[in-house]
């Protein structure tokens, strides 16, 4: 089967299950019996036309940016397949994916995706969780994705707290990370910082806490010059640290729900007519309603 990188922005890949076509049929109103009748599709074989969606966007990104919105979710209703799914062989190409510019992220995943890709990151990479340092590591300039990490870990560990030894290994790491940062022109380094702080008075890591006290007082974390040890102090035992377990995991219907509110009308049309493609896809899905109604009706 020909590759992502073979084939023109105009047209896209050949995937093995046609209905996977669909998925540049819509904005963000993916229907939910589209969603589903690709769940039930072979795994794998869904598994690696959904890889190939995702390779086909990193690899065309600079042209598809000519797309208008109700062409870009595709993405999107990929990655949401692909957590349904909960396969871990596609962990490394998502990775790649949010690995790229900030840029991408928004144009793939709208404004403010962090709930999105917190669930996602908590849902998959729970046995991996040194894959998230390393995507942590790759991002510069950057305040999605890396607070969407720490997110992702402070719900890994109030989702199971036999996973809080990693996960406050991985936290440790990412404090070493951190000190490299100091004086680094890395726009959002300050805030997401003060997240990691926080994150570990969340989690109520008292190792951590005691490491990061005297990085605070001696200034060898990237925070901002009026942040002190007496402000870590403050929020760690004065104001009392939300209570872990109080995180919200979202439903896939929350999820398209707050896109929807937050896309453009232009966001939200069909676009079938953007890919030849597509319209064969429909044409398949049209008939595959036609025959579960004839079934149904005969039954």
């Amino acid at each position: 089967m020909e590759t992502a990188a073979e084939y023109p922005v105009n047209h896209i890949p050949e995937f093995r299950i046609k209905i996977v076509a669909a998925l540049y049929a819509y904005g963000i109103n993916l229907p939910n019996d589209v969603y589903q009748q690709l769940l039930q599709q072979d795994r794998d074989t869904l598994t690696d036309d959904l890889e190939l969606v995702l390779s086909h966007a990193i690899r065309y990104y600079d042209d598809l940016q000519q797309l208008p919105p109700a062409n870009t979710w595709f993405v999107w209703h990929a990655l949401f397949l692909l957590k349904d799914l909960g396969t871990t062989h596609s962990l490394a190409l998502i990775a790649e994916l949010l690995k790229q510019e900030e840029a991408l992220i928004h144009f793939y995943l709208g404004d403010e995706p962090e709930d999105f890709i917190r669930d996602l990151l908590a849902s998959l990479f729970g046995t991996q969780l040194p894959m998230l340092v390393n995507i942590f590591e790759a991002r510069k300039n950057d305040f999605v994705v890396r607070f969407a990490i720490l997110e992702a870990l402070h719900q890994i560990a109030v989702r199971d707290p036999e996973s809080q030894v990693a996960v406050e290994e991985c936290l440790n790491n990412l404090v070493n990370f951190i000190t490299t940062r100091v004086g680094a022109a890395d726009l959002f380094i300050e805030e997401v910082t003060e997240h990691l702080l926080q994150i570990i008075v969340q989690l109520n890591s008292k190792s951590l806490i005691d490491k990061v006290r005297p990085l605070i007082e001696e200034h060898q974390l990237p925070l901002y010059e009026d942040y002190t040890l007496s402000n870590f102090e403050e929020y760690s035992y004065a104001e009392q640290a939300p209570e872990p377990g109080k995180v919200q995991v979202k439903s896939r219907k929350e999820h398209y729900a707050e896109r929807e509110a937050a896309a453009p009308a232009s966001g939200l049309d069909r676009a079938d007519d953007a890919y030849p493609e597509v319209i064969e896809s429909l044409k398949f899905l049209d008939q595959e309603k036609a025959k579960s109604k004839g079934s149904s009706g005969t039954g």
